[in-house]
């Protein structure tokens, strides 16, 4: 089983993504910090018990060719507008086990890795990712996480959202679905469209909103 641990919000600049959305929900997003290696930063709005939505740009300075950015920084950074981007899923199985799955099935996976973000508290959450490098699905299959000791960032972060639906639109359905298929996740709310979006419908002080 998996659960949706978080919604990857991306943007080129982060007060302003955080103003944007602070006026579609009628939320105002807390600041989460800065990451690990210094590159990129984060707001929250939490989306009920164990699921948040994270606001996530580079930081100031911080472009495609600095040291350290990964595809993450350079898909914010080609942005016009913030969109979102991808999910994140929580499995209940061992990261390492999972991994071996993806393997088994011939798809390609960076991780398991460490990360970690400082809170403006002073307090350093840490965590582990397994993410896919498929870039023909362009962040539409899941990245993995596991948050090992830390406390879950949805716990303090700003509530009166939740999650109410979340689609994967594709133009290469039963491609994605195979992926799907392979590690385990319910491929049902894989749609055909022109485009390849994750899409959701959120549930509002200002009523449903979809990103």
């Amino acid at each position: 089983m998996f659960a949706v641990d978080h919604l990857v919000y991306a943007a080129p600049e982060l007060d302003a993504a955080c103003r944007q959305i602070e006026a579609l929900t009628g939320v105002t997003p807390s600041f989460g910090g800065v990451h690990g290696h210094g590159l990129s930063h984060n707001a929250l709005i939490g989306l009920g018990p164990d699921c948040y939505l994270e606001i996530y740009a580079p930081t100031p300075g911080t472009t495609p060719t600095s040291e350290g950015a990964d595809d993450w920084i350079e898909f914010c950074c080609g942005l016009d507008a913030p969109r979102l981007m991808t999910v994140c899923l929580r499995p209940d199985i061992d990261m390492s086990a999972l991994a071996r799955r993806a393997q088994n099935g011939h798809l390609t996976m960076e991780g398991p890795d460490r990360w970690s973000r400082t809170r403006p508290d002073g307090m350093t959450l840490e965590w582990v990712l397994l993410e896919p490098i498929m870039p023909e699905h362009d962040f539409l299959v899941p990245f993995f996480i596991d948050w090992l000791d830390s406390p879950h960032p949805s716990g303090d972060a700003p509530q009166g959202c939740a999650l109410h639906s979340l689609t994967y639109q594709t133009s290469q359905p039963e491609s994605l679905e195979a992926v799907f298929r392979t590690l385990g996740l319910d491929a049902s709310a894989i749609r055909k469209g022109m485009t390849n979006r994750v899409r959701a419908s959120l549930q509002t002080p200002k009523g449903l909103i979809a990103l």
